[in-house]
């Protein structure tokens, strides 16, 4: 195994990084920057770090956008470009403050094996990172945010309205496919959702099960929403979430309020029937449920779809 990217370095000694491997009986190689942040481009740094990478069988690879930027810089581009052509399996670690751009998956020679969003700014977080990686440490993380590929065409929303439809509610119901959806994460083990049942006064409570072989962190989603509103609303919005700890085989039920998000900025609880979902993402849904709710009715807003969601237009 060898470790690439500069970045690798903040908060911490790469030979702490070193030492994580080892310990678990992996053969480290060697380390090497890659690309000099202060630097838009440097072939000698990328031209080592390839030459390390050649005889790796597995490369870590450690990237970052730049303070108030969603896109890699052109040297770590460059460097991805690089290790791509070598045919090695890759993971890559990528540390964004904002939504990064994913538009460089599209580009790779080579699938990565693996993509670990993790903020290298902090301390210790890149050895935190390769802890993970190892098994050591379980994901608990989630995205708060859509991650997607800027460069599809149909992400562009220049001369549409936005109202309602930020973020993932603009892609859940465009019916767009984002790179990685709001709310999602991975775990080593598996979990198993069931026995829904709903009070229309706002309480939801199921079931989880941790159906693998390693303890494990289960984050699940509360989405609602209504059919056939009178006014224009998202498909689907969070209304509440989860931590849930558990051993494997263990299950628990959990009981999640959403509280009243029924009402609109009139005052009135539209009547209708309303459209609970559970899931591990808002992609990713396990359990639905229908029920009827509400006592009031709401004069349409005149508002059009195609106003809003550019694929969806009446042209």
């Amino acid at each position: 195994v060898c470790i690439l990217g500069d970045i690798a370095r903040e908060g911490q000694d790469v030979l702490t990084l070193a030492n994580a491997l080892t310990a678990h009986g992996h053969t480290y190689l060697g380390f090497a920057r890659g690309y000099d942040p202060a630097l838009d481009r440097d072939d000698r740094l990328t031209t080592e770090a390839l030459a390390l990478a050649t005889g790796a069988d597995v490369i870590l690879l450690f990237v970052g956008t730049q303070k108030g930027s969603s896109r890699l810089p052109a040297a770590q581009l460059a460097l991805l470009d690089g290790v791509g052509h070598l045919g090695k399996k890759m993971v890559v670690i990528l540390s964004s403050e904002i939504a990064p751009d994913m538009g460089f998956l599209r580009t790779m020679i080579t699938p990565v094996a693996g993509l670990l969003l993790a903020p290298l700014s902090v301390k210790g977080a890149a050895l935190h990172a390769v802890e993970t990686l190892l098994g050591d440490r379980a994901p608990l993380g989630r995205l708060t945010e859509t991650l997607t590929d800027p460069t599809d065409p149909t992400a562009d929303r220049r001369g549409y309205k936005v109202g309602p439809f930020v973020g993932y509610r603009y892609y859940d119901t465009i019916g767009l496919g984002a790179v990685y959806p709001f709310g999602h994460g991975l775990s080593y083990t598996k979990f198993r959702y069931s026995a829904l049942k709903i009070d229309p006064n706002g309480a939801v409570t199921f079931t989880v099960q941790n159906t693998g072989k390693r303890a494990g962190v289960a984050i699940p989603q509360v989405y609602l929403g209504i059919k056939g509103s009178a006014v224009l609303r998202p498909q689907k919005e969070l209304m509440g979430f989860a931590y849930v700890s558990l051993q494997p085989k263990e299950k628990r039920t959990v009981t999640l309020s959403f509280g009243d998000p029924l009402y609109l900025s009139a005052g009135i609880r539209e009547k209708g029937r309303y459209r609970l979902s559970v899931g591990e993402s808002v992609a990713d849904i396990r359990l639905t449920a229908d029920f009827p709710a509400g006592e009031g009715t709401l004069p349409p807003d005149g508002a059009k779809l195609h106003e809003y969601l550019p694929t969806l237009t009446t042209i």
